[in-house]
């Protein structure tokens, strides 16, 4: 149960540490997070959560920036594929 003007429409996925290369090449699948702050353990603090939004702005908003896309269960709706890596 997240606040705020927009929150009826937000949900929240995880994906593993470092993964995002893995999730951009559709390697991973994502989990989504149900249920409320109630069912948090009674030791949970929001310093082991590591959350850092992009935010974009101008033409990112329609073209730019990291985006992937996944079905309802977090599944890639794409194929795998490699990134391209030059020096």
């Amino acid at each position: 149960n997240m606040g705020g003007k927009y929150s009826s429409a937000l949900e929240l996925w995880l994906a593993p540490g470092d993964s995002e290369m893995d999730a951009v090449q559709n390697k991973i699948s994502l989990q989504k997070v149900e249920g409320t702050t109630a069912d948090l353990h009674p030791d949970f603090s929001v310093k082991d959560v590591g959350y850092n939004p992009e935010i974009y702005v101008g033409d990112e908003v329609e073209k730019g920036g990291l985006r992937i896309k996944r079905d309802g269960d977090g599944k890639p709706v794409k194929p795998v594929f490699d990134v391209n890596q030059s020096l």
